[in-house]
């Protein structure tokens, strides 16, 4: 679906991005979420990118479902939009790789000859 409709149906004052750290206006690559607010395209993926844990009701949102408060503050602060909260912190999922340093990487590769180590996920093949 083409976006150009909302450069013609938004006047050029009204287009202000969405995302909470940048609030510029948008000239060019404009997009829209599912819920109507409009972001430059990078900012959009930003956005949904930067998730959220609530530590009041644990409730876990990205950007684009935060709400905004410059209420208490000078600057906009991000607020739980289920509970209005706004104790939150960086959400980032657990991961299942085992995390390999170069120390360890090069030990392997050492003992095992050069070349000859191939890491996978818990284990070490030949």
């Amino acid at each position: 679906m083409s976006l150009r409709r909302l450069y013609r149906s938004i006047p050029k004052a009204k287009r202000i991005c969405s995302y909470h750290r940048c609030q510029k206006p948008i000239l060019r690559n404009i997009d829209q979420d599912k819920g109507g607010h409009i972001y430059h395209h990078g900012c959009l993926m930003a956005a949904q990118d930067e998730r959220y844990k609530c530590l009041n009701c644990f409730a876990l949102f990205d950007a684009t479902e935060a709400a905004l408060s410059d209420q208490f503050s000078d600057h906009i602060e991000v607020v739980c939009p289920h509970c209005g909260s706004i104790n939150l912190r960086p959400w980032r999922p657990a991961t299942n790789n085992i995390l390999v340093t170069q120390a360890s990487y090069d030990m392997i590769r050492n003992r095992h000859g050069l070349g000859s180590a191939c890491l996978t996920i818990g284990e070490i093949k030949r």
